[in-house]
């Protein structure tokens, strides 16, 4: 039996292993739901599930996982804009985003609005996570593919691309190198145009993180693709 992808023995309340192991499905292991998360009304779950969830996924013959590389701000969801675009990453994968997820909650959108973006953010952050990672092993149970359009900077990350190999995904990992300095004046451009926040201090806390995976990633996946996009002028600039 395959072992749910995520946070490793931490079971959704309300999933019925029985019945998972009866229909030949693989045991679905989510993160805890915390009591903020239960304060989600079912509408705003079910416009997330419509908005980013699993319509229109198709299995793959060969699953693969594209998995993003960076800091906040380095480019990484327009470099998957155009990947899908242009043919290099499929249409019909899931795409694995908790920011997709939080800005689409209506909670998170009440809270922008009324408590500012910082409040949203400390709020919001890790339910939307949850949420996501429950509609990603949903996906893994068709076997789809999937883009991890998230900087895979934290240990967690790269625990679950190990989970995705040992059920069988191939691993593609793309690295968007961005120096902070430049994500910094980033991060401020794009949370006055979206309201979007990210604290600085994270940035600089995933930026040393990723500097520690990068090379376990290089020996983790089959592909280690890096481009530099410092310069917007000459986006992802292939480093291979």
């Amino acid at each position: 039996m395959s072992q749910g992808i995520g946070q490793p023995g931490i079971e959704q309340p309300g999933v019925d292993k029985r019945g998972a192991e009866k229909r030949g499905g693989p045991t679905r292991q989510w993160p805890v739901q915390t009591s903020i998360s239960r304060q989600i009304s079912k509408a705003s779950l079910e416009s997330v599930r419509r908005s980013v969830g699993l319509e229109g996924l198709l299995p793959s013959e060969r699953p693969t996982v594209y998995a993003m590389a960076g800091i906040p701000a380095s480019g990484k969801s327009h470099f998957v804009q155009l990947a899908r675009r242009d043919g290099r990453f499929p249409d019909s994968a899931f795409i694995l985003n908790p920011d997709l997820v939080m800005t689409a909650l209506d909670e998170y959108q009440l809270d922008l609005t009324t408590q500012g973006p910082e409040v949203a953010f400390t709020t919001w952050e890790l339910p939307a996570r949850e949420i996501t990672y429950e509609l990603m092993q949903g996906a893994v149970d068709m076997r789809c593919d999937v883009i991890k359009d998230m900087s895979c900077a934290r240990e967690e990350n790269y625990r679950m691309l190990e989970q995705f190999k040992q059920q069988g995904y191939t691993i593609r990992m793309f690295h968007i190198n961005v120096e902070p300095e430049v994500a910094l004046q980033r991060l401020a451009s794009r949370q006055a145009a979206t309201g979007r926040h990210t604290p600085p201090a994270l940035l600089h806390e995933r930026h040393q993180a990723l500097r520690g995976l990068l090379p376990r990633y290089r020996r983790l996946v089959d592909e280690f693709l890096a481009y530099d996009n410092n310069d917007l002028g000459q986006p992802f600039r292939p480093l291979n």
